[in-house]
């Protein structure tokens, strides 16, 4: 008797399972979840008054302060920001002193036996910040070595950056040698993914600092027009006061720029601080003119991280005094529409067409499930600022290719649209806008 309940039991346990399974497989599959828009955070819908300047609202740490445009040329891979002429010639299957890179041939000064000598490491190391959201280290460094080589800062041959750990929107880089790290400061700026990477020494290094250049005076390339005079550079820094231990060079920099551009105290597109030196309850910050300099006095105040700026000469400063407002008068007069922010547009008259740069890429075009969630961020972004009657994504080599246009129902939803999206940034690319003509936008004549 025990034997046969034993059995009942069996194919009752048995039974059971089967029918746990076949519901299991009779569930509908589950739907793809509407991912987060690619855009970043700015002013809420309704913030951009009609008929008025917007108000200078979303200047938030990590706003981009990047200058539009890179380098000529581009990476291997179609990789945007590259260096002129693409990567050099002969470069080395691997890392120096990585599994399957080749050791510098009589190895190098801070190399012990083929070893790297940890008792230098900190005067080896370098800060990269600026660095776009979802940088790969070994990309970023194989980046960083070629634009070394290009302008021959390397002294012995090989990878003169060995190691990168990236974190955020910072990256720190190890090299070889203390020769080569000092060379790798006059990289500073150079374009990478859209953005410009501020290149210095961390914090915790105790050894003398060295003035180094910058990328565009390496290569000539003359980002901020004319060639910045270094004996004006006491006229083109100021002050920062009250700042704390929650702050950051690269965030508090891209702070104060995208402020200035934002109520029209830039004299030209971009960020107009050069660099930042941040120092525990103070700042120093160089400015690339001096009428921007003066402009930026205008910021004296401005709340950051819950901190109120204050913004003056250094006690260095020997020249004449400026007149200047505080930020609260400067945001009051900028309210009443009596200063005009520094926005996009291109120069051109106002129409309905807007042209959005810099958003997307040609292999984010290429999959439909990206081109669609493109589309769908780019009408529900917009319609905050007015009815979009259409919106065109050229794909696949068609003319524009790269291009996002949006048509509005009447001129002002596209006024509304260039004053908010300019200098945002989607998938942490910085986003150009300007208006496009309408009768080539209805002909889908999209060559720039």
């Amino acid at each position: 008797d025990r034997d046969r309940d034993r059995d009942r039991s069996r194919r009752h346990r048995r039974r059971s399972r089967s029918a746990s399974g076949s519901r299991s497989r009779s569930r509908p599959p589950p739907r793809r979840k509407r991912k987060q828009s690619n855009f970043s955070s700015g002013p809420p819908a309704g913030a951009v008054p009609d008929g008025g300047p917007p108000l200078p609202q979303g200047l938030l740490p990590g706003m981009p302060g990047v200058m539009p445009g890179g380098m000529p040329g581009g990476m291997p891979g179609g990789m945007p920001g590259g260096m002129p002429g693409g990567m050099p010639p002969g470069m080395p299957g691997g890392m120096p002193g990585m599994p399957g890179g080749p050791m510098p041939g009589g190895g190098m000064p801070g190399m012990m036996g083929g070893m790297m000598d940890s008792s230098n490491k900190t005067a080896r190391e370098l800060f990269v910040g600026n660095t776009p959201p979802g940088t790969q280290e070994m990309v970023l460094m194989e980046f960083l070595n070629a634009a070394l080589q290009q302008v021959k800062l390397n002294t012995a041959p090989g990878n003169a950056i060995i190691q990168c750990r990236v974190s955020n929107k910072f990256a720190f880089i190890e090299c070889r040698s203390i020769e080569e790290t000092t060379n790798c400061l006059n990289i500073n700026g150079i374009p990478f993914m859209g953005n410009m990477l501020k290149i210095g020494r961390p914090t915790k290094y105790q050894g003398p600092h060295m003035v180094g250049s910058t990328w565009q005076q390496l290569t000539g390339q003359g980002a901020d027009g004319p060639m910045i005079d270094p004996n004006t550079k006491v006229y083109r820094e100021l002050f920062i006061g009250n700042t704390i231990e929650d702050m950051n060079e690269v965030d508090l920099q891209e702070f104060l720029g995208a402020a200035m551009e934002k109520v029209g105290l830039c004299t030209q597109p971009g960020n107009p601080i050069l660099t930042t030196r941040l120092s525990g309850k103070f700042a120093f910050v160089e400015l690339r003119s001096i009428d921007e300099t003066n402009n930026m006095l205008n910021l004296n105040g401005i709340p950051y991280l819950g901190q109120s700026l204050r913004i003056g000469r250094p006690v260095k400063y020997n020249g004449p005094p400026v007149p200047h407002l505080d930020w609260n008068e400067l945001l009051a007069k900028f309210v009443n529409g009596e200063l005009q922010p520094t926005q996009g547009g291109g120069g051109a008259p106002p129409t309905k067409i807007i042209r959005l740069e810099n958003m997307v890429t040609a292999e984010e075009l290429q999959n439909d499930e990206e081109y669609n969630d493109i589309v769908e961020d780019t009408k529900e972004e917009c319609a905050k600022f007015g009815e979009v009657l259409s919106i065109a994504v050229p794909r696949n080599g068609e003319p524009g290719t790269g291009l996002v246009f949006v048509e509005f129902s009447d001129t002002s939803g596209g006024e509304k649209a260039i004053a908010a999206l300019h200098g945002r940034t989607f998938g942490g690319r910085r986003v150009e806008a300007s208006f496009f003509d309408e009768e080539k936008f209805k002909a889908r004549d999209f060559v720039v």
